[in-house]
């Protein structure tokens, strides 16, 4: 069976359960991008991450409603509640709030994720498309709901219901290239 890339990406978030990694130095962070090998797994137990069994204790930080001037204040203290780990969100409609406009500074996820890495923070990745975050429509973006059409149904299967969390091919479409963004943006980040 042949996988679309939104399927590898769903494969590689929620088999290994971690995506993001830390590291702990700056020459280690440079050493990530010239030759360093990481590894992150499963075992009956634990996460493996690097040959070393992890407890990944954490919770989640709601980044995208905290003023970013407040961002590292929040994650230090995280730290210093003895977490390893942050499980973080990414609402799709602060990042294509027009179909085809990508916006990543807005909601700046690069310097939210850089100052994971700078207090070693893991970070476990919730990219959605739907996130349960008391935030209308899931944080779907409204454009997507006008989208979602039913293209792949025959003419009287298609009847007006909004079709978004399905198979439906206008949203799996629209899904594809929010990821493929998204991918583009985060993968720096990326725990092997």
């Amino acid at each position: 069976m042949k996988r679309t890339q939104w399927e590898w990406f769903l494969t590689l978030l929620f088999a290994t359960g971690i995506v993001l990694g830390c590291k702990s130095s700056r020459s280690e962070l440079e050493s990530d991008h010239h030759g360093f090998k990481s590894s992150v797994s499963v075992d009956a137990k634990s996460f493996v991450i690097d040959g070393q069994p992890k407890l990944l204790r954490g919770g989640s930080l709601q980044w995208f409603r905290i003023p970013p001037e407040e961002w590292e204040d929040r994650v230090k203290s995280f730290k210093a509640a003895g977490y390893n780990t942050i499980d973080m969100y990414a609402a799709w409609r602060n990042h294509e709030p027009k179909e085809g406009v990508f916006d990543f500074k807005t909601f700046d996820i690069k310097r939210f994720l850089d100052l994971a890495k700078k207090y070693d923070l893991y970070v476990y990745f919730r990219p959605g498309p739907y996130i349960t975050n008391e935030m209308d429509g899931g944080g779907i973006p409204a454009w997507v709901i006008a989208k979602s059409g039913k293209r792949s149904l025959s003419a009287t299967e298609r009847d007006g219901v909004l079709n978004l969390r399905t198979q439906d091919a206008d949203y799996l479409d629209a899904v594809d290239r929010y990821w493929k963004a998204l991918i583009t943006e985060i993968k720096p980040y990326f725990h092997s």
